[in-house]
């Protein structure tokens, strides 16, 4: 059995930043958040759904997904601040999301279980 969908999908993300090796001792840089707003393609692949056993909720799900960051609520989505350790002014970018240079994309290969594939109705 297989099942092919389309999604639109909003998220937020929450951030914290932090010098290294400083996030227990000290207050974040800054704390910001992210708006994605983008689409996903997923195919459900249930391999053993003949099967009239436990193995029947088997699921193997690869998904292609694009989720742009829309919104930051960093100034231009950036944060310029003085870098006690370089002692200089850096700029720090909002986080993307996705494979680097990708500016939102995202492939990967899920396996887990869904129960009830072969409960009569």
């Amino acid at each position: 059995m297989t099942i092919f969908d389309i999604r639109l999908e909003p998220k937020i993300h929450f951030y914290e930043v932090h010098y290294d090796g400083e996030m227990k001792q000290n207050t974040p840089l800054a704390k910001y958040h992210t708006i994605t707003l983008g689409a996903g393609a997923y195919y459900r692949y249930y391999p053993f759904h003949r099967q009239s056993n436990a193995l029947s909720g088997v699921l193997v799900l690869p998904s292609v997904r694009y989720w742009p960051n829309i919104h930051s609520s960093l100034g231009n989505n950036e944060l310029t601040y003085f870098n006690k350790i370089t002692d200089r002014t850096e700029t720090y970018k909002a986080a993307p999301q996705g494979f680097p240079a990708t500016k939102g994309l995202f492939a990967n290969v899920t396996v887990g279980y869904t129960f009830g594939v072969n409960r009569k109705r």
